[in-house]
């Protein structure tokens, strides 16, 4: 007779990241394996934190204010931290817990670098000032 224990690595709070099944005795099964989900979310805040403070109002916008997407902050995030576990999701939260807020504005006629932003149209985006 065989027997089998069941291991697992994680915690419901991390989410259940491996199991696996150990065989006691001659016959084998396959294991059965997940991803592992590593969290990320201290290193996000502090990578965020670090470079750049919230603007509380669109009134306080001033010439060193950054308009960025949140695609765009995900896409700073992963250049530094592990793309393979990072969502927009987790940088979303982050933003929300650091305090910053988005704000409508309009691209301006003639001052628009990205190819995503057509100019006089309005867009929705984090206003950052960088520390």
């Amino acid at each position: 007779m065989n027997f089998c224990r069941v291991l697992s690595c994680g915690s419901p709070v991390t989410n259940p990241v491996l199991f696996g099944i150990q065989i006691v005795g001659a016959r084998r099964t396959k294991p059965f394996i997940m991803t592992n989900k590593i969290d990320y979310s201290e290193e996000i805040r502090n990578l965020i934190d670090g470079f750049y403070e919230p603007v509380l109002s669109a009134a306080h916008e001033n010439e060193m204010t950054e308009k960025k997407t949140l695609s765009e902050i995900h896409k700073d995030v992963i250049r530094v931290l592990p793309a393979k576990w990072i969502e927009e999701s987790d940088v979303y939260e982050a933003l929300q817990e650091l305090g910053f807020k988005t704000f409508i504005y309009t691209a301006d006629e003639g001052n628009s670098t990205d190819d995503d932003y057509v100019d006089g149209e309005t867009h929705l985006a984090y206003f950052l000032n960088r520390k």
